[in-house]
């Protein structure tokens, strides 16, 4: 049985999914023994799973003729259905180690295989992009790309990467966030996760679709990694679980985290917690209009205590605090600086 040890193992790794050029995408999993394509440090940068235990890599754009552009492909196992609305969606992070942020990033929909017997880039304009096709700049966390789109009963294929010819993307500079190790490559480089097709009946069930026009979501995650002989205080105080607009669903890519905080509650009994919930400015002015979202911040700061209780702990050693956006993370407009408000926080009493 073949393991994962490099770059470029993902279509004789992975179930379904294969190359759409003769340059080979990459998969990176956790209890991999080689540091290249482990998970959630890797060469490229640190990032949690969306979901599970391993995620996908890209090149969506180079300067060095080494490392070409790379696209994901698989085969859907039934066509679409003619006329069905999809909500279309996936996650994507850029690696820290990228010395370039693009736009152009998405997914194209086809009804043929694309086997393109050379490196070189694929000029299609895709169905899926980022709104306005801005350039991704999420390295702290998941952005989505996502879209509501009406099958046409012929979809096969799915292609995934950056497309059109490089005088046709814009390319930046990237900024790595404080504290992140390792040299910049010439590339841009994305991880990519989560890739769903869901039917539904009307735009608004699809986030992005939304009749109110904001940005695709981002869910804030923390890339840098707490030092093992962290004490526990400092532990609690270094951990946060992130949420996405107007969401108080934990998703899968924090519960190592409060596994961990778990795991000291369980041997600690004397332990308390507070338990603080947070929410960003547009969240709060949507709450001025609509009632269910009234409290978010409390609510996720409920959904985290209910979840230690389901796992065993005490109720009476876990109290909820509701700051709402009394104190932001950060003030910045930015769709990542509000994600960073979008929040649950932890202090050992």
């Amino acid at each position: 049985m073949k393991t994962l040890k490099n770059f470029g193992q993902l279509a004789e790794l992975s179930t379904g999914w294969f190359n759409a050029t003769q340059s080979a995408a990459d998969v990176f999993s956790e209890g991999v023994k080689s540091t290249r394509v482990s998970v959630p440090v890797n060469e490229l940068g640190t990032q949690t799973p969306f979901e599970g235990s391993c995620y996908a890599g890209v090149v969506a754009y180079s300067k060095d003729v080494k490392r070409p552009r790379t696209y994901l492909q698989t085969k859907f196992t039934t066509k679409l259905v003619k006329d069905q609305m999809y909500c279309v969606r996936m996650q994507v992070s850029l690696a820290e180690n990228s010395k370039y942020a693009v736009n152009n990033l998405g997914m194209l929909v086809s009804d043929r295989k694309i086997d393109q017997p050379n490196s070189g880039v694929i000029a299609m304009e895709p169905q899926v992009k980022m709104r306005n096709n801005m350039v991704v700049k999420t390295m702290d966390g998941w952005e989505t790309l996502c879209t509501a789109y009406v099958g046409n009963g012929q979809e096969e294929y799915l292609i995934i990467g950056c497309f059109g010819l490089d005088e046709k993307v814009t390319a930046e500079k990237a900024k790595r966030p404080a504290g992140s190790t390792g040299v910049q490559q010439q590339f841009a480089y994305y991880f990519v996760d989560n890739v769903e097709f869901i039917p539904i009946d009307a735009p608004s069930e699809c986030f992005c679709g939304a009749a109110e026009e904001r940005q695709p979501d981002v869910i804030y995650s923390r890339s840098l990694g707490i030092p093992e002989n962290s004490k526990p205080a400092e532990l609690f105080a270094a951990t946060g679980v992130y949420f996405g607009y107007l969401s108080t669903n934990i998703e899968s890519m924090f519960e190592q985290d409060l596994n961990r905080l778990l795991g000291l509650l369980r041997s600690n009994p004397a332990f308390k917690v507070d338990i603080t919930g947070h929410c960003d400015g547009d969240e709060l002015k949507e709450a001025a209009v609509n009632a269910r979202y009234s409290a978010l911040g409390q609510q996720r700061a409920d959904v985290i205590r209910d979840w230690f209780v389901a796992q065993g702990i005490q109720a009476t050693r876990l109290t909820t605090i509701s700051k709402e956006n009394t104190e932001p993370a950060s003030t910045m407009p930015t769709p990542l600086s509000k994600a960073q408000n979008r929040r649950v926080m932890f202090v050992l009493k």
